[in-house]
């Protein structure tokens, strides 16, 4: 089986195809289109796996190219919308869902999973922005029409859908164009079998979401340990990634008294894990699918990690019998002066090394999958 990988410039690229390279059954070819020859990548390392292409004619004609079975689009951004219309109508179309391409949309579009992204405090934030920036508003209000068409026909040719979180495949199946049928349910995620259990016998750091967006919920969260006694610990807050302007907005609205820790520039893995893992507690503000990576690493990890009651990411945690923790409820003084329980951290980590994932689980995928034109 010969597949097509669409893929952004994202620090996913490089873990997720020496996933698939390790298929014997399928042959990649990993497509990145850039029309700036002089183009610089900032977060894939493994460029030399990519087939760079500078001509947007040269890159369409491989949507028709007769050689592959399956085009994988590694996220679905809007502007990859038209990529779906110059696919050849034999070819399975899979699209795994990372998730600001179902709950944000760059067009004023109702998001395809539309639930309320944001806390009180960020809402403010949000509205001052969006007030900030009126007329592209507008713009979008004139095109929406033309945007949704062009949605409801793109998406309703994806033969298979790949949801980080299963509930996603509920929920999308409410839009009345959406006949995918489900797929890897979770993505093409390695797991990580032999990373050994922490245990925080003491109070160690603290880690504030995953990037600088808006949907972490960090002023709402800062709100609410802003008065928390928290001694020489550290507050780990990683901003490298994502909005700066948004991310310069966080830095000002830091409690002064807190020891934080602003991760500015992108760390390699290694250093990034170093960090989180002195980090004995972790707090996600995300309500939709997002930080996923950074919250099993925590699961595994044995650090206490607390989700606002209406996240999907807790709501499926909590389905699969993760011990996970609220912000509402559990977030005070006595809590975060409490690492988690060595039970409650040795059952995380059992159910995290034993969930599906890896090579031989996207192999056993493949195989149940048949083009259904």
């Amino acid at each position: 089986m010969n597949i097509l990988h669409i893929f952004p410039d994202d620090k996913f690229f490089d873990s997720v195809s020496d996933t698939f390279d390790e298929i014997d059954m399928i042959h990649n070819t990993y497509l990145f289109y850039i029309s700036d020859i002089s183009y610089k990548f900032k977060y894939i390392k493994k460029t030399y796996k990519l087939k760079i292409v500078h001509d947007r004619k040269e890159y369409l004609n491989f949507f028709s190219n007769p050689s592959f079975d399956v085009v994988f689009f590694h996220s679905l951004p809007e502007y990859n919308y038209n990529l779906i219309n110059y696919t050849d109508p034999g070819k399975i179309i899979i699209w795994w869902s990372w998730g600001f391409d179902i709950y944000d949309s760059e067009h004023g579009l109702k998001a395809l999973i539309p639930i309320d992204l944001y806390k009180p405090l960020t809402k403010n934030y949000i509205k001052q922005f969006r007030d900030s920036i009126n007329m592209k508003f507008i713009r979008d209000l004139i095109l929406k029409p033309f945007f949704l068409k062009k949605r409801g026909k793109a998406i309703s040719r994806i033969d298979y859908y790949s949801p980080v979180l299963p509930i996603e495949y509920e929920l999308m199946k409410k839009n009345s164009f959406f006949h995918a049928k489900l797929f890897l349910p979770g993505g093409p995620s390695k797991i990580l079998k032999n990373i050994p259990l922490h245990n925080f016998t003491s109070n160690q750091n603290i880690l504030i979401g995953n990037s600088a967006t808006p949907s972490n919920n960090h002023l709402d969260i800062l709100n609410i340990i802003k008065d928390f006694s928290l001694k020489s610990r550290q507050v780990i807050l990683p901003l490298s990634y994502g909005d700066q302007n948004y991310a310069d907005f966080v830095k000002q609205y830091l409690p002064s008294h807190l020891n934080n820790v602003i991760l500015q520039n992108f760390l390699t893995k290694e250093e990034y894990n170093s960090i989180t893992d002195n980090c004995s507690h972790a707090i996600f503000g995300n309500i939709r699918q997002q930080s996923l990576g950074n919250i099993h690493m925590c699961l595994r990890n044995g650090t206490k990690v607390y989700l606002f009651k209406d996240s999907l990411v807790y709501k499926q945690l909590t389905k699969n019998g993760y011990k996970i923790f609220t912000i509402e409820d559990d977030l005070t003084q006595e809590s975060i002066d409490t690492p988690l329980p060595y039970e409650d951290a040795k059952h995380n980590h059992f159910l995290y090394t034993n969930k599906n994932g890896g090579a031989d689980y996207i192999a056993n995928e493949f195989k149940k999958i048949k083009s259904p034109h």
